[in-house]
């Protein structure tokens, strides 16, 4: 995805995360209170997966973005927190390769103990 993407991304995932959480907290209260916003963040998701203003590429690229798990990026920064400075420079390491398209290979050690 390009035509700044990082910025469509994340608002992409803003708006399911607070689908997501008016979905959720209808559920908790058991009542509907927050259907017509739910609505209306549909509608916003829904016109982006079909919006002409974007090429095919993005197009798909948004829809990908919108069917996907967006609460999983939160967590990963949540646990990448956890790590110490020089866990956290593998890591960035690691996601470098991966966007740049190299295969990652883990290999288990237990096995040669």
């Amino acid at each position: 995805m390009n035509m700044n993407s990082t910025s469509l991304v994340a608002f992409l995932h803003n708006v399911k995360k607070a689908k997501e959480f008016a979905e959720d907290f209808n559920r908790a209260i058991k009542k509907p209170i927050l259907k017509n916003y739910i609505n209306r963040l549909d509608y916003i998701l829904n016109d982006f997966k079909s919006s002409i203003l974007f090429p095919d590429d993005v197009r798909n690229a948004v829809r990908d973005e919108i069917e996907s798990d967006v609460l999983v990026v939160d967590a990963i920064v949540d646990r990448i927190r956890l790590l110490n400075p020089p866990q956290r420079e593998v890591i960035e390491l690691i996601m470098d390769k991966i966007i740049a398209g190299e295969e990652i290979l883990f290999v288990d050690n237990k096995e040669n103990l």
